[in-house]
């Protein structure tokens, strides 16, 4: 069964070692998506995706043109093992700024099931990213208590949604040219009462 978490990761411990990773890159690149360098699916993995599905085309192009956004996207060859996910995604704000790490299970080039896993994860990163956010990690706990009430059952810690679901099944059928034509993006977001053209909200300063 697939299972992700979707968690909130503190900038202390842990958590800082990730932040100035991102920080680090973000001096150096503008792009709202990044790749660490040591990891070389990913860019194959993404370039599947946009080759094979337009709904992954969309995904992405409105995941490029999120504002104040950084997201690290990256391949974990342990993930199942030690976590029992196949997916996951941590999401943490500073000074209104969201940053991201997702990860999903490291497999070998061509698997479509690691593409349906990396279109959920993105998925779910665009909703975090849409809903309005303040000055700190803080200002998401609303969304995410909301959710672990209604997730609170599943077989392991975390959070789910329809749009992940929906939105990673589909590209992996127009994967496997079960599926073609336009994008469905705005019609699965309708289905789920996501509004993909909301504005952030987010608290910056002037």
């Amino acid at each position: 069964m697939f299972a992700r978490s979707l968690g909130i990761l503190f900038l202390c411990g842990v958590g800082a070692s990730v932040a100035g990773t991102v920080a680090a890159q973000t001096s150096i690149h503008e792009r709202v998506l990044r790749v660490l360098p040591n990891d070389r699916l990913t860019p194959e993995h993404v370039r599947r995706a946009i080759t094979g599905s337009a709904t992954a085309r969309e995904l992405l192009g409105r995941i490029e043109r999120l504002q104040n956004t950084v997201l690290i996207l990256r391949a974990n060859p342990v993930l199942v093992q030690e976590d029992r996910l196949l997916g996951r995604g941590k999401f943490w704000v500073v000074r209104g700024h969201l940053y991201g790490l997702l990860e999903y299970q490291a497999e070998p080039v061509g698997s479509n099931r690691a593409v349906r896993i990396l279109a959920h994860e993105l998925a779910h990163a665009l909703e975090v990213a849409l809903t309005p956010r303040g000055w700190d990690t803080d200002s998401l706990r609303p969304l995410m208590l909301e959710r672990e009430r209604k997730e609170r059952d599943g077989p392991v810690p975390g959070i789910e949604t329809e749009f992940a679901r929906a939105v990673g099944y589909r590209v992996q059928l127009e994967l496997l040219g079960k599926l073609t034509g336009s994008s469905t993006l705005s019609a699965i977001a309708d289905q789920t009462h996501l509004a993909l053209n909301a504005d952030s909200g987010t608290a910056l300063p002037h």
